[in-house]
């Protein structure tokens, strides 16, 4: 596919974006505590669907079924709430609220908001039934597989993204879990400035993610052409992108801490409604479409990743470099320019890691970028650095013992065994479970 072709292919898939808006979560709860209001006490209320309001409104329209007292059948209403935001506190206040009878009065409007909203529970929050019957014990389960997803898919992203440089050059890079934070930031950056233009929409989370990605793409080139290019022939040059690369994590760490009105902004739950899967009425193992998108997103990426190592002439030349850099150059292949394209790859993985991070979780921290990196580390080890399949495989692995260790012990020392997994994965196969061959650095 030609660069045109590409280019045709993603401002298509950005005007298609485009057309459709996402509906915050919280505002859809509070337009949900509104709706008992406005009939007899007494009244059963069902939610059947909440999408953002008409025009350039930023609000809610909600529908849903309502039988009142004395009245044998339900029938269908819709409201739609306004707000006064799309971001920020700013974004809970309900400033207008239009039934189908028409606009509520400002005192009426106060009252609902003094004397109601601030003391109903949503009675609209409830889940719907499950798409299939399960008991309790094999819901909760699921439950915890499904939480742990998200976390598999990330680990795994930036595991391949470690094992992409590790692999090709032999040098550990001790930054990718700040790397991925940048990105992570850059996403906040870029749906904070959407506020500027009304409700979010789904094409400001597409150019998030895409201002992610190539914000942690330029950072990993910088990488590549001030560490792993000047290193590349030195002796004792894996200790010297070793100690580069860790104060390069540091002072992106400081930062980020110092710009706290990054990182201290939160993403609206825009994709946060429940998705009864299994269950029963009483307990029902759920998802968010935000954690379905993180995990196709990032699955996807190393996936296509993986294919590419395996079917691509950057995998042909990648593999040949990592077997032999001196026959790999002999042959035409350009060691410069191979660490860039390898740069721009590992990357954007970290980007889309950290732009999932902020969809899933709604922020990210500085703090986050040195478990990221030491897990990705971990997972890397444990599949077999210098493997790209391994070290995806080994990020899945961890992603899963966290979330296994989460349901089952206490989660202050999830972290503890995860670094203690590292240990023992370095104590007992230095070369991982595929057992690859490794360079020494």
């Amino acid at each position: 596919m030609t660069g045109r072709r590409i280019g045709l292919l993603l401002a298509a898939l950005l005007c298609l974006a485009g057309c459709g808006r996402v509906v915050d979560a919280d505002q859809a709860d509070i337009c949900a505590r509104a709706a008992p209001a406005l009939h007899p006490d007494g009244t059963a209320i069902v939610r059947s669907a909440a999408a953002p309001a008409r025009g350039k409104a930023i609000g809610v329209r909600l529908s849903y079924q309502a039988r009142e007292p004395g009245r044998a059948h339900p029938f269908t209403a819709s409201i739609t709430c306004r707000f006064a935001a799309a971001n920020g506190p700013e974004r809970l206040e309900l400033t207008g609220l239009r039934t189908a009878d028409g606009e509520l009065s400002p005192v009426r409007l106060m009252i609902l908001k003094r004397w109601w909203l601030d003391t109903e529970a949503s009675p609209l929050s409830v889940p719907s039934a499950p798409f299939f019957l399960l008991g309790p014990e094999a819901a909760y389960g699921l439950q915890q597989g499904l939480n742990a997803l998200a976390p598999m898919a990330l680990y795994a992203a930036l595991a391949t993204a470690f094992t992409l440089l590790h692999g090709l050059t032999g040098r550990i890079v001790l930054a990718i879990g700040e790397v991925a934070v940048t990105g992570g930031a850059a996403m906040l950056v870029m749906t904070g400035a959407a506020e500027l233009f009304g409700p979010l929409a789904l094409w400001h989370l597409v150019i998030g993610v895409l201002a992610a990605m190539a914000t942690s793409a330029a950072w990993a080139l910088l990488i590549g052409h001030f560490m792993l290019r000047r290193f590349r022939d030195r002796q004792n040059g894996g200790q010297g992108v070793l100690i580069a690369s860790i104060g390069l994590a540091l002072a992106l760490r400081e930062a980020l801490t110092l710009q706290r009105s990054v990182t201290a902004g939160w993403l609206p739950p825009l994709l946060h409604a429940s998705i009864p899967l299994a269950g029963s009425p009483a307990f029902a193992a759920t998802i968010t479409p935000a954690a379905l998108v993180a995990i196709t997103a990032t699955g996807g990426a190393v996936g296509f990743v993986v294919m590419a190592m395996r079917a691509s002439a950057f995998g042909r030349n990648w593999r040949a470099m990592a077997d032999d850099p001196r026959m790999a150059a002999l042959c035409g292949i350009a060691p410069e320019r191979l660490i860039s394209q390898t740069c721009l790859i590992s990357g954007a993985l970290a980007g889309l890691s950290g732009a999932m991070l902020v969809l899933v979780f709604g922020s990210v921290d500085a703090a986050f970028g040195l478990p990221l990196t030491l897990k990705s580390l971990a997972a890397a080890i444990l599949g077999g650095v210098g493997s790209v399949m391994g070290a995806a495989l080994g990020g899945l692995a961890i992603g899963l013992l966290e979330g296994l260790w989460s349901s089952a012990f206490d989660i202050a020392y999830r972290d503890v065994v995860m670094y203690a997994l590292l240990g023992l994965a370095l104590l007992l196969r230095p070369n991982g479970l595929t057992g690859p061959r490794r360079r020494e650095v």
